[in-house]
């Protein structure tokens, strides 16, 4: 193998174009996936090596040496560690080892995603638990304790429900309520279809995800409509299609602007375009108000579907 070079058969190592090209192979695997396997970085790599004169031989090895630096000085590798006594490879690896067993990640990935779960702790204990949703509200037990959830004071809130549980049903007395107690509310979603919808159907004031984080990131202050003040109720809806660098984002604002946070969502839906599934594991971690009902359904067999096709149990 050797070092990535300029052009000509008597070539001097390029270790700018190589440092660049690492930037650019993380870069594009951080937006897509937490975590990765090594033959994902050889792919990522070997479309930018400039070729040039190189034969096929000396490409492979060009991504490989790439692949082999990144892994070295850029990367953690989170794979459980093999039993002791494991007999090992030329390479240093175990015999058992398979290419699919290797996992990897950036510390930059691993410290995002561990202060997420850190506020999510931490904000799911602070405040009240429950708000007080009129009985004449037409809410199963599982909406009503959700919706108590959301009107009540609780730091973090989380709602999960698959399709026709009557997600919207439950926010919407929740909403009021909020109101009611003069308190201020505002919804965001992650695409500007579904911040209408949550608009129309529950009467607070909507827009995107990327909207709200933006006006925050400005050298300016925000606009008067994104510039809420402490105690804001935010209902996150469509929260497991939310990427991780946009939860993280929004948790930190929302930390340092103490809003109170609702994420509603099922974590078995699409995911989001790139990194994601922090949604999912934040229910897993500190527990969910769990919709258990389908009701969007006509037939009575349809409706006694279970929620989940997985079985998935969250704690409450």
């Amino acid at each position: 193998m050797r070092p990535l070079a300029g052009p000509g058969r008597n070539r001097e190592p390029n270790r700018e174009l190589e440092r660049e090209l690492i930037r650019d192979v993380l870069a594009s695997l951080s937006e897509k996936q937490s975590t990765w396997r090594a033959a994902e970085i050889v792919r990522e790599a070997a479309p930018l090596i400039p070729a040039g004169d190189m034969t096929a031989v000396e490409a492979v090895d060009a991504a490989e040496q790439i692949r082999q630096t990144i892994e070295d000085g850029y990367l953690v590798d989170l794979t459980r560690p093999a039993p002791t006594g494991t007999r090992l490879r030329r390479d240093g690896r175990p015999i058992t080892e398979s290419a699919l067993d290797r996992i990897l990640t950036t510390p930059e990935i691993l410290a995002q995603e561990e202060r997420l779960v850190t506020l999510a702790e931490r904000r799911a204990r602070e405040g009240t638990d429950r708000g007080a949703v009129p009985r004449t509200e037409h809410l199963d037990p599982s909406q009503r304790e959700a919706a108590e959830a959301v009107a009540g004071g609780r730091a973090l809130v989380l709602v999960v429900g698959p399709t026709g549980a009557g997600k919207t049903a439950t926010l919407r007395p929740a909403v009021d309520e909020l109101r009611r107690s003069g308190r201020q509310v505002f919804g965001v979603a992650p695409s500007a279809a579904a911040a209408e919808v949550l608009a129309d159907e529950t009467g607070v004031a909507a827009d995107t995800l990327d909207k709200l984080l933006i006006e925050h990131r400005l050298q300016r202050p925000p606009q008067p409509q994104y510039d809420l003040p402490a105690g804001t109720t935010v209902l996150v809806d469509e929260a497991g299609m939310v990427s991780t660098p946009q939860l993280a984002e929004l948790f930190d604002l929302a930390d340092r602007r103490r809003w109170r946070l609702a994420l509603v969502g099922d974590p078995l839906q699409f995911a989001a375009v790139g990194r994601s599934g922090m949604f999912g594991h934040l229910v897993d971690t500190v527990g969910a108000c769990e919709l258990d009902r389908i009701h969007r359904f006509d037939a009575e067999w349809a409706r006694r579907q279970p929620p989940s096709p997985t079985g998935r149990h969250v704690g409450r």
